[in-house]
């Protein structure tokens, strides 16, 4: 799995220096503020493989209602300075969110599980242009980034009119490279951008018990679990420069 991540990197910044654009010629020295709204396909691999084993341990036959289906991610960049015709760069903060969900339900009762989880996070992002003369042209860009991760996990038995529930905070950092091709069009002080992209978390860290990291979350029968945002995007963003 490293072995590929670190690939993909190499790869895609090779391409880099071959397709980045800009949609025409911007000023140096100048400011823009942009936002993203992307809907992000993660892997979360480890947590769908526990969850299977998990739902197994039922005497019922629970089924996966949700299973980290692509979801909502936003992000600002708050300030993105125009170093050059070719260069510019700055901060950005992000969140996302995704999920699962266990479910069972009969005559004599239900059973629910919810894990709910989501990062907060920020870091650099870094766009690279090579030609300044169509008006819609490809942007490539890169970014790397720090965030938070937190998950809540919920569980809820109901035997006819007795219901148990009980919920477990959970919490882990993480790191991410973000990568990928967008499609910038201008007009007077405004940009508009399809993209697409692929970000890659590239540090497995385990979730854990918020407050107590020696406490990992797992099962006797698993080793400790933990998220990853990798995965495919795409989106939209749209700034004011």
């Amino acid at each position: 799995m490293k072995n590929k991540k670190v690939i993909a990197i190499v790869i895609f910044y090779i391409s880099l220096f071959g397709v980045s654009t800009f949609a025409e010629s911007p000023t140096p020295n100048s400011v823009i503020l942009s936002g993203r709204i992307t809907i992000d396909m993660v892997i979360m691999d480890d947590l769908k493989d526990f969850f299977k084993e998990y739902k197994s341990e039922y005497p019922v036959p629970v089924k996966t209602t949700a299973n980290f289906p692509p979801w909502f991610d936003y992000q600002v960049q708050i300030i993105k300075l125009q170093i050059n015709q070719d260069i510019r760069i700055g901060p950005f903060i992000e969140y996302a969110s995704t999920g699962s969900r266990l479910h069972y339900k009969d005559y004599s009762g239900e059973i629910r599980t919810d894990f709910l989880v989501n990062h907060i996070g920020g870091g650099i992002m870094l766009d690279v242009a090579t030609s300044h003369r169509k008006k819609i042209v490809p942007v490539v860009y890169t970014g790397i980034s720090y965030h938070k991760t937190h998950a809540k996990m919920t569980e809820s038995i109901r035997i006819y009119d007795e219901e148990e529930k009980q919920s477990i905070n959970l919490t882990s950092t993480n790191i991410i490279i973000d990568q990928g091709v967008g499609f910038e069009m201008t007009y007077k002080y405004f940009i508009f951008a399809p993209y697409i992209g692929y970000q890659i978390q590239i540090d497995e860290k385990p979730l854990h018990l918020k407050g107590n990291p020696k406490a990992q979350f797992g099962t006797e029968d698993t080793d400790a679990v933990g998220v990853n945002w990798t995965g495919l995007r795409f989106g939209i963003q749209v700034g004011l420069r």
